[in-house]
């Protein structure tokens, strides 16, 4: 759609909640879905203003007391959140819930962590979460 375009602005991010770390951004993977959603093509539809980047890596800079699992200085890669148009991760911080992280592959740039979970996360989620696939199929 026209005159829909990326803009760069700034905002006071709040502190961690229960079940939150602040994740300071390292790597964000683009690709031609955050295209198809910033033009209103995608899944689902983009409520502007809006933020997006559903695929990321980070370094956890808080940790809020009840988070298991997870530890300042710890690298993360996110999983999709809830609702991109209002949780999206392109931004230099992110307060992010304990079960949209997993711990990021070591071995691996920011670019390829970036990018490396999502073609068995998405066979994952169809096949596992949704159960596409069962017994006698």
């Amino acid at each position: 759609m026209a005159g829909r375009v990326l803009t760069v602005s700034a905002a006071v991010l709040p502190d961690p909640t229960d079940g939150e770390v602040r994740v300071r951004m390292t790597g964000l993977a683009l690709n031609r879905a955050k295209a198809l959603f910033r033009d209103g093509d995608y899944l689902f539809g983009a409520n502007f203003p809006t933020r997006i980047g559903n695929e990321g890596v980070g370094v956890i800079e808080a940790v809020v007391d009840d988070v298991r699992g997870f530890e300042v200085s710890q690298r993360v890669n996110t999983l999709a959140p809830d609702n991109e148009s209002t949780h999206g991760y392109a931004a230099d911080y992110n307060n992010v819930s304990q079960d949209k992280l997993l711990p990021a592959p070591d071995g691996l740039t920011d670019r390829q962590a970036a990018t490396a979970r999502i073609p068995f996360l998405t066979t994952y989620h169809h096949f596992v979460e949704i159960k596409h696939a069962a017994d006698g199929r």
